[in-house]
């Protein structure tokens, strides 16, 4: 699941549990300290908001002010307290103890209307010390000054909790400090009366982050490695599963590089599974900071936080991205020195794909080519269908067709009693059909083609895999562009943009609103169809890709020549011409040759029109394909 759909999903439960709860009676939903709010909770109450709009429910945020501005414009700033509340307050807190008046005004003028500090500064006075010695210039010395006066007993249970995280569980807090849950009960009664913690169902909470972050700093760093080492223990020997991303900052807290390199791993790969692309990255991030001595375990652990990192990437910023290329390049170093081939596998692939995307052809059939060897040697049908798939891809873009059909294929032969059984495989096999496809209509199989986009949807539909349906549509609707069927292709594209839409797959929306503008350009949708396209192309564009560019622009000087722009057309398809010459991508340079012939004939250059015209015919004659595909007036 998609970023998006989980926002999505989650957005849709808690407004319907919203609305169940208001059903009867208005309800205020309160957030404090939205201040320490990460990007994803912010967006979730920035859409919680919008949905408020009109439901009987409000939302009510507190922050302090930071460089983030707030989620609403509707904000009540408040003022400090005045002399008078701060004194108010300050005795309310401290149970009955009187200062003598001097004393609780300096106190009151250093927590300047603050009440969290006139608190903390009561709660000292309330547990017998002297708030008034050397007034303390922050909340944070108060705080430490707090905790220093506990007895050892107390204070030892405030730095495990600080160290464990919270919620803590008493259970553990208990374990940790070999005593008796009902000892743990007792010390805690004395923290949270003194308003340390609070407890909460999940098990003890700091009452305040800075108390939390005050009573770490304030452990012994050896004492604090102790217990950090302590914790991971427990978790590892826990009956109930913990996240590995908590035992691997345990472990590095506590000094393991090893242990918290490994686990910084699993969480990566635990995040990929479950589509938290910013995790994975974040986690692989985490685990490569901590690798930095050389020699074979470092490499190792180096080349599988980078095949975590790498895919991350991928999703979060596209494939061509300069970060992925160069986490696979790096990758592929290491693989040469502490390597599988599996590992090869999957650096090959990946280093595949981006220059693929990229545009850098020849690089991309060069790691095509080592993939189809590799398969050789481990006969997997998977890895068989992979390389394959991935060579006949970039052959076909080289406009070497009856190569790229051979090879596509040959891969879809691989898996003909073997389905894909990953999702991976699933992607590489939607893209081989619909490939094939998409080169069978090119060469003028009319009736194959239409077989392969039902065999794309047939592997589309093995499993729920929104990717694969998006691959599926977004690559077959080019093979009902070239086949002139505008129907069927304006109904593959605005599936392509809605199941882009919902999981952000920008390279997919891209291909499917360009290709939406097309199909209106043939139904004489001009402004709909160029606004399309346009969006499409710009999209795509910042993705940063270098392939599929001169089709694209060759597609839009096609609508501007059916709108009646003809010099516009031109120049646009000397575009898209220019961008085909500069990566090698030249399967589409026939239809575009063709665009402009019909473009110079209206612009009575009879003599130049004619020059495109055999062009288009000699290009496609070469590259195999078919003359109906460059039949510009084919489409039904």
């Amino acid at each position: 699941m998609s970023d998006r759909r989980r926002q999505q999903r989650m957005l849709s439960i808690l407004t319907r549990l919203l609305d169940e709860a208001s059903d009867t009676m208005a309800l205020v939903v309160v957030f404090e300290d939205i201040h320490w709010l990460d990007s994803a909770s912010r967006t979730l109450v920035s859409l919680l908001l919008c949905e408020a709009e009109h439901r009987a429910w409000m939302i009510l945020m507190t922050t302090r002010p930071s460089d983030t501005p707030p989620p609403t414009e509707r904000t009540l700033q408040l003022a400090p307290l005045t002399k008078v509340e701060s004194v108010s307050l300050f005795e309310d807190t401290a149970d009955g103890i009187d200062l003598p008046p001097k004393q609780l005004q300096a106190l009151i003028d250093r927590a300047d209307g603050n009440p969290f500090f006139i608190e903390e500064l009561a709660m000292t006075a309330a547990s017998g010390g002297d708030p008034a010695s050397d007034v303390p210039s922050t909340v944070q010395a108060v705080i430490a000054a707090r905790i220093g006066n506990l007895d050892v007993r107390v204070r030892q249970m405030l730095y495990v909790i600080a160290v464990l995280g919270t919620p803590a569980e008493p259970e553990r807090v208990a374990a940790l400090l070999r005593q008796s849950e009902h000892e743990v009960a007792a010390t805690a009664d004395i923290l949270i009366r003194t308003k340390f913690l609070v407890l909460d169902p999940g098990g003890y909470v700091f009452n305040h982050m800075l108390i939390a972050d005050t009573a770490y700093a304030m452990t012994d760093p050896e004492d604090r490695r102790a217990f950090h080492a302590q914790v991971a223990a427990f978790m590892e020997a826990s009956e109930t599963p913990e996240r590995p991303e908590r035992l691997a900052w345990h472990h590095q807290a506590a000094g393991h590089v090893s242990q918290a390199i490994s686990f910084w791993t699993s969480a990566s790969r635990e995040a990929i599974h479950r589509a938290a692309w910013a995790e994975a990255a974040g986690f692989a991030e985490n685990g490569l900071a901590l690798v930095q001595s050389e020699g074979e375990s470092a490499d190792a652990f180096e080349l599988n936080l980078l095949l975590c990192k790498a895919p991350a990437l991928i999703a979060l910023k596209g494939f061509p991205a300069p970060e992925v290329g160069a986490a696979y390049a790096r990758a592929s170093q290491l693989n040469k020195r502490v390597g599988s081939p599996k590992t090869e596998i999957r650096v090959r692939v990946g280093q595949w794909i981006n220059t693929w995307v990229r545009g850098e052809l020849t690089a991309s059939l060069g790691h095509a080519d080592a993939l189809v060897v590799l398969s050789e040697e481990f006969p997997d049908p998977a890895l068989v269908l992979q390389g394959h798939a991935s060579r006949g891809q970039v052959l076909m873009h080289m406009g070497r067709l009856a190569e790229a059909f051979e090879q596509l294929q040959l891969g879809l032969s691989a898996i003909q009693n073997d389905p894909p059984e990953t999702p991976q495989a699933q992607n590489a096999a939607v893209s081989c059909a619909a490939y094939a496809s998409w080169v069978a209509g090119m060469m003028g199989h009319r009736d194959k083609a239409r077989t392969l986009v039902e065999r794309s949807h047939e592997l589309a539909a093995l499993r729920d895999n929104p990717y694969a349906v998006a691959i599926h549509n977004a690559l077959c609707l080019e093979t009902f562009m070239f086949l002139g069927d505008v129907e069927t292709c304006l109904e593959y594209s605005n599936n392509a943009i809605r199941v882009s839409t919902d999981n952000d797959y920008t390279f997919w929306l891209g291909t499917g609103l360009v290709m939406r503008g097309w199909c209106l350009g043939q139904t004489r949708d001009f402004e709909n169809a160029l606004a399309a396209i346009r969006e499409g192309i710009t999209i795509f564009a910042g993705t940063g890709a270098g392939v599929q560019l001169a089709n694209w622009h060759g597609l839009h000087a096609e609508v501007l020549l059916r709108a009646g722009q003809d010099a516009t057309s031109i120049t646009t398809a000397e575009r898209a011409l220019a961008f085909a010459e500069a990566v090698g991508d030249i399967y589409f340079c026939p239809r575009i040759h063709s665009t402009m012939e019909r473009a110079l004939k209206r612009l009575s250059r009879p003599k130049d029109a004619e020059v495109e015209g055999q062009t288009a015919q000699d290009l496609a004659a070469k590259i195999g394909m078919c003359r109906q595909a460059i039949d510009l007036d084919m489409a039904v």
